[in-house]
């Protein structure tokens, strides 16, 4: 039988490891960079990493810049994200976030540097990749694991020669991360120069809408009913504690009690992406009210222990003797 259940037990071990077979598909955005080389040819952002803080809160944005079509591409930095039509934009660029009267990110291509052996450009991260970060609205984080956001900025690219404003062909995300699932949308906008109401600069827009994944929120709720199931099973332990009779019982369900208030906090954090004690929902109806019920439930075992205890000492006292004085 044991040897049954450890052929059991790897076959299902193996079982789950398929899972990551197929991890490393083609680049996410390479049949997207391909189309918009073919059809819209321009230059274009890409946010590689999307960082969500709901302590903070912001949303960090890893953005890289993208030429796509050939003449909007450095020669011989083709191959960004597995297109081979797109690679690093072929003009110095200045980019303004959100109205920002200085550039958030300056980029020069005269600044990469060429592959002595095959004069390819070697593609620094540093110099085509900035940073933003935007602070987010959190006014539904108290709905864990259900919480969404909502977050909206806009970008402007302006020509670092020419000074004359670019059009940004879209604004791309990834859209699956550790903790959340990112659907964008990106749209053309524009801006209105603060000298000349009928001059239009073209700007993109970029909204996020970010969620927690289902499998985040399954495991969560799951977590959820354990501990309450935990919680439920102190409530028994009383019952068990009073139709017992010595104070050897009580003492055992006493230490499950205990046992089950140190696990409760420690099933609670296993939570995916766990929020703090700060009383979101989830911990008002769930967290607290769990300590508490399992806390009453060791009280009461406490008073019932300690009363057999002094019943035990009652009953085994020797009994005194008078004697009769002649």
């Amino acid at each position: 039988i044991v040897g049954i259940g450890v052929i059991m037990s790897l076959f299902f071990i193996g079982a789950l490891s398929f899972a990551f077979i197929g991890g490393e598909d083609e680049p996410v955005f390479q049949t997207t960079l391909d189309g918009l080389a073919k059809n819209s040819p321009g230059f274009l952002l890409i946010a590689d990493n999307v960082d969500v803080d709901i302590d903070e809160p912001s949303v960090g944005l890893r953005w890289s810049l993208v030429g796509c079509g050939a003449n909007f591409t450095l020669p011989g930095s083709e191959g960004t994200h597995g297109s081979s039509s797109c690679g690093i934009p072929n003009v110095p660029l200045n980019i303004y976030i959100d109205g920002e009267e200085t550039p958030t990110a300056i980029f020069s291509p005269a600044q990469l540097p060429f592959t002595s052996s095959t004069g390819h450009r070697l593609g620094i991260q540093n110099i085509y990749q900035f940073d933003s970060d935007h602070v987010l609205d959190v006014h539904e984080a108290r709905l864990y694991p259900f919480d969404t956001y909502i977050l909206t900025t806009t970008i402007r690219a302006v020509d670092a020669i020419t000074n004359e404003t670019v059009p940004i062909t879209r604004l791309l995300t990834i859209t699956d991360t550790s903790s959340f699932i990112i659907s964008p949308s990106d749209s053309a906008s524009y801006v209105i120069s603060s000298a000349n109401t009928d001059e239009q600069f073209p700007s993109r827009d970029l909204v996020l809408n970010i969620a927690r994944p289902g499998e985040a929120r399954f495991f969560a709720l799951t977590l959820f009913g354990v501990n309450w199931m935990l919680a439920h099973t102190t409530v028994a332990y009383v019952g068990l504690a009073w139709k017992t009779a010595g104070s050897e019982s009580v003492l055992r369900y006493l230490v499950f009690c205990l046992i089950t208030l140190l696990a409760i906090p420690g099933v609670r954090n296993t939570m995916p992406d766990a929020p703090g004690y700060d009383g979101v929902l989830i911990d008002q109806i769930g967290f607290f009210a769990q300590m508490l019920l399992s806390g009453i439930s060791t009280i009461v075992l406490l008073a019932t222990l300690a009363k057999r205890e002094l019943q035990h000492l009652e009953d085994t006292a020797p009994v005194a003797e008078f004697v009769k004085e002649r």
